[in-house]
């Protein structure tokens, strides 16, 4: 597998799916800190982000993706 790189040192030149590194903050009334691992599409308009969470708990959420690398290749045989 690669190395990550730092989202905020260079970003992907190519279209494409991505394992990233999540940074979650939030208020929806209690506090959450999480580092969450997620394939991700960074495309013309940045990252996709996806939204599990109900919009109004979305809304509230702030994801920022910290890291990024390739995903590794699918092994020969499935």
């Amino acid at each position: 597998m690669g190395e990550w790189i730092r989202a905020g040192d260079r970003l992907p030149q190519e279209r494409g799916r991505y394992l990233v590194m999540l940074k979650t903050d939030g208020d929806i009334g209690f506090e959450v800190h999480e580092h969450l691992i997620r394939i991700l599409y960074f495309g013309s308009d940045g990252w996709r982000l996806p939204r599990h969470y109900p919009e109004w708990i979305h809304e509230a959420l702030k994801q920022e993706v910290t890291h990024w690398m390739r995903l590794p290749e699918p092994p020969e045989e499935v």
